[in-house]
């Protein structure tokens, strides 16, 4: 009777260049994918909003900018500091921790009562959106097999312009019916 080889990066790494393309994966692939999608779809949406908010808050165009931009600030202090956390607690743990996080502050912002509460909620919703692109991505890379990654890499980022047009066709059905909130 033989041993059994240790676990080791090399090991691992053929057995999921060997896997076939598998429910699992698929699974794997198609959250990825919503996660670009939503991410995408979430910062868009709010430039169709924006006009109601600055009616019915009585905004400039500053105020409007911080509005507009203080999810893209979160994004870009969340890709950091998520990627940390996900190196050090996994992955698939972060990546619903981050998926949590933009999906309250995306429904809090709603609940808003000021500026000042509306750009924090914004902000705090990019922290989220801004840590699942890259564990999106890494998630994907992990688990893929080398003979589809690249393919399925490059296909992620096409999300990203699917979820900006269905935001503007939501928005559109949306926002003039039932209002930015």
């Amino acid at each position: 009777m033989s041993e059994a080889q240790p676990l080791t990066p090399e090991l691992i790494g053929r057995a999921i260049d060997n896997t076939p393309l598998n429910n699992a994966l698929k699974f794997i692939i198609a959250v990825a994918a919503a996660g670009f999608f939503f991410d995408s779809f979430d910062i868009v949406i709010v430039s169709y909003a924006l006009p109601l908010i600055r009616v019915e808050f009585g905004l400039d165009p500053r105020q409007l900018g911080l509005i507009g931009s203080s999810a893209l600030a979160g994004m870009g202090l969340g890709s950091w500091f998520w990627g940390w956390v996900a190196d050090r607690w996994g992955r698939r743990v972060v990546f619903a921790a981050t998926v949590l996080m933009f999906s309250c502050f995306t429904g809090i912002a709603g609940l808003s009562m000021s500026l000042g509460f509306i750009v924090g909620a914004r902000f705090l919703t990019g922290l989220g959106l801004g840590g699942m692109v890259p564990i999106d991505q890494a998630l994907v890379a992990e688990y893929a097999p080398a003979r589809i990654r690249g393919r399925v890499s490059a296909m992620l980022p096409l999300c990203w312009p699917i979820g900006i047009f269905a935001a503007a066709g939501a928005s559109l059905a949306i926002v003039p019916v039932f209002g930015w909130r």
